[in-house]
């Protein structure tokens, strides 16, 4: 009989088969640890592999879980879901309080939620031109201005959709809901998005004003549902965009289908990884944010390695009109998907000419980004422009590390710099 092919493993299967193999390394712990300084550092860092699998297989499970409580009502899990609250909501809707766990999650779409999470969706190249009109729709949800925020929400998500695959979302939705799944994602699979859209789309054929729990879209954008507007209907709204963030950017990059089967990595490998994600986490528990600052004199020259230092080199270069000089700073993620980003960016920021700029506001919003905001004049007598921008700690690969991390470097992310 041949040989089976191998599949390609999603990251949550790699992290179960790696925690496994750790902890039947880790029964050899004793033995290894005879052999010197180095084997007593082994044997510890194994011993740590202790019920690393059964953690392994509940962070599996714990999306599954979720949208089969609360799918229906809704909700369902996406990458940038804190599985806290997941947690949280599975265990509340275990034990038959859904309503306070609806409440909590509820709440957790809040203004500072929105903002993190809007400037995520600036990877997927159908939000970018929306981008200014949702963030007015956070500045309604903020204001409790629930009537008005989700029509614009829902609006935007069949508009995005539509712009990735071509077919409005909301338009028989049930000959599109195959092309909204895509391998080795939280949202876009069985039980997830295409439930979801099959939900929000359901026919609405009479007029109701009583309170609604879903936004539904038809029911909302036709005049049917008129007791949409309050915060529950609205929190899921928002959160119906953001599940489309991980299968939009997989669809745009052509990710959805599973890729070739990688070879897989040695135990002195494996060994690493783990201790650099232990690194990495205690880097993340230690991470404090700076004060914010600013404003920087015109002329200031920050700190080698500093956010602000690689802003002022970007921005430098695009005064320059150095678009080379300008893709070097660009964050490496970005660059991984533009095959010229010095004539993308020229295209985007070469029509007027930078003369001057000074960086007025710098605040650190994660262990791995900076918010700065810029004034900036152009060539003639415009008034100063307000650019806010983020700039993004990662690795050689393009991967997020936390600042401070030996081989990393500070990149702009052109995308928010274009708002």
């Amino acid at each position: 009989m041949g040989k089976q092919p191998q599949k390609p493993k999603t990251k949550g299967e790699e992290l179960l088969h790696q925690a496994e193999g750790l902890e039947a390394a880790a029964k050899l712990a004793p033995f290894i640890g005879l052999f010197g300084k180095r084997g007593r550092k082994l044997a510890a860092t194994l011993r740590q592999a202790e019920g690393l699998a059964a953690q392994a297989r509940e962070m599996m499970a714990l999306p599954g879980r979720f949208n089969a409580i609360f799918g229906p009502l809704g909700w369902i899990a996406y990458e940038w879901m804190d599985a806290d609250l997941l947690r949280q909501a599975v265990e509340l809707g275990g034990a038959g309080r859904v309503d306070e766990a609806e409440e909590l999650l509820t709440d957790a779409f809040g203004p500072e939620s929105l903002r993190i999470q809007l400037s995520a969706m600036v990877a997927v190249e159908a939000y970018r031109p929306r981008d200014s009109l949702l963030r007015l729709a956070a500045v309604d949800y903020e204001a409790e201005r629930y009537h008005a925020v989700v029509p614009v929400v829902l609006a935007q998500i069949d508009g995005i959709v539509a712009d990735v695959v071509g077919k409005s979302l909301f338009t028989k939705t049930d000959r599109i809901v195959d092309k909204l799944v895509a391998w080795d994602s939280i949202s876009a699979g069985p039980g997830g998005l295409p439930d979801l859209a099959l939900l929000m789309a359901s026919p609405r054929p009479r007029t109701t004003d009583g309170p609604l729990d879903l936004p539904y879209r038809h029911g909302i954008l036709h005049g049917r549902d008129l007791g949409y507007a309050n915060k529950k209907v609205a929190a899921k709204a928002w959160a119906a965009l953001f599940v489309l963030r991980e299968w939009a950017t997989k669809y745009e990059r052509g990710q959805t289908e599973p890729p070739p089967v990688e070879p897989q990595p040695g135990w002195r490998e494996i060994l690493d990884r783990m201790a650099q994600t232990e690194r990495q986490r205690k880097a993340i528990d230690a991470w404090r944010a700076r004060p914010e600052s600013g404003p920087l004199s015109p002329d200031a020259d920050p700190e080698t390695g500093a956010p602000e230092a690689a802003m002022m080199r970007w921005l430098s270069a695009w005064r320059d009109r150095d678009f080379m000089g300008m893709a070097e700073w660009t964050q490496v993620s970005m660059r991984k998907y533009e095959p010229d980003m010095a004539a993308s960016l020229e295209e985007d920021f070469g029509e007027r000419h930078l003369a001057w700029f000074q960086l007025v506001k710098i605040r650190d919003i994660a262990a791995a980004m900076t918010e700065i905001a810029v004034d900036l004049r152009f060539d003639g007598d415009d008034p100063p422009t307000t650019m806010t921008a983020n700039v993004i700690f990662e690795g050689p690969d393009g991967s997020s590390l936390v600042r401070g991390t030996v081989g990393g470097r500070w990149g702009v992310n052109e995308v928010s710099a274009l708002r």
